[in-house]
């Protein structure tokens, strides 16, 4: 007999059982219990799979993994039986989950109709989509999720950009309009808050008052070159994650974050300091590593592991060969939305 990890997987299966357990709907009121049994199960704790003898959920959660299901009656439970070729992973939290596309240059967007389903497809079960080009859509997609009416991944939603990553961000908004901002989202029941292109003013106050409702803030920072801020400065105004950089005196100050990122060296002492600063503030980092690869430009080190271009359809293929110079953006389209009764102006590229 083969070892079961080097058996074919049967994706199909894996993924109707990721279905069943997220969208275990409530009857007549009840939650009901579905049992997933038999097939494979991956342990991420030992790095090797292991037989399932049963996994018992009810209204989506997992109440039990590796459940003895011997003399028990299950005339009233739904049981999904798994064959010896099935495989069943844990679901995984996508914490830099992006939801917009610019496809083909029509513009960037945020999409909520296909995306969960891909997500989904690639045992995604849970997002974050820090930072949204159009936060009202991103609430509203999760509240369908949430009530069964929509299939996708659960969404960590964290309203609209702060800073010039937003189309239309005012560069020199105050503390005070920023307290405003962050009170009127985090009572829309957003789950935290992305700053990129900040000053280091403005990243201060986001923190400052995102803390004050118990929410957290990540950043897409810089070097400190040009008034961006330093990931080890954000470090001590108390911010909770960082993407992509380091950041500390590996990055020089005279020049932009993404051009340093070739030259940055994992044995110096430049290094070593800032990720023990990180560790000493318990603030997250999240490394992004494909950052690395396109930024870096197909330097030796920095190469793709994987052509992905491989895995899109022929049309892509074939669009991607063929596509002329990307088109200028076109001009910035702002209007004024009304969410839960109050007027809020949103510029949209």
């Amino acid at each position: 007999m083969k070892h079961p990890a080097r058996r074919r997987l049967s994706c199909r299966n894996l993924v109707w059982a990721l279905l069943c357990v997220l969208v275990s709907i409530p009857v007549n009121g009840y939650a009901q219990e579905i049992i997933i049994r038999g097939g494979w199960l991956f342990d991420s704790v030992r790095d090797d799979v292991v037989h399932n003898s049963g996994i018992i959920t009810s209204g989506g959660k997992f109440l039990e993994v590796g459940a003895d299901l011997s003399g028990r009656d299950l005339s009233r439970t739904q049981v999904i039986d798994l064959g010896d070729d099935d495989y069943i992973l844990p679901g995984i939290f996508d914490l830099h989950a992006h939801y917009n596309v610019n496809l083909f240059g029509r513009g960037r967007k945020d999409e909520y109709v296909v995306n969960p389903v891909i997500f989904l497809a690639n045992g995604v079960t849970s997002t974050f989509p820090a930072g949204e080009y159009n936060p009202t859509a991103m609430l509203e997609a999760r509240k369908r999720i949430d009530a069964h009416k929509q299939i996708g991944p659960r969404i960590f939603n964290s309203g609209p950009y702060f800073g010039t990553a937003r189309p239309g961000w005012k560069d020199e908004a105050t503390a005070e309009e920023i307290y405003r901002e962050v009170d009127f989202w985090a009572a829309l029941g957003v789950k935290g808050f992305k700053a990129k292109g900040m000053r280091p003013q403005q990243l201060r106050a986001l923190i400052a008052r995102a803390h004050l409702h118990a929410l957290t803030v990540t950043g897409h920072l810089g070097s400190g070159y040009q008034n961006t801020v330093n990931p080890q400065d954000a470090i001590l105004m108390g911010i909770d994650r960082v993407e992509h950089f380091l950041g500390g005196d590996a990055l020089p100050p005279d020049k932009p974050a993404y051009a340093s990122l070739v030259n940055v060296e994992p044995n110096t002492p430049e290094f070593k300091k800032i990720v023990q600063m990180f560790i000493k503030h318990n603030v997250f980092f999240d490394a992004t590593l494909s950052a690395y690869g396109y930024s870096g430009k197909r330097q030796e080190g920095f190469d793709h592991w994987v052509e992905e271009r491989k895995f899109l359809t022929p049309y892509v293929q074939e669009f991607l060969k063929n596509r002329p110079p990307s088109p200028s953006l076109p001009r910035k389209f702002c209007k004024v939305l009304s969410v839960q009764g109050k007027q809020v102006h949103f510029c949209m590229t």
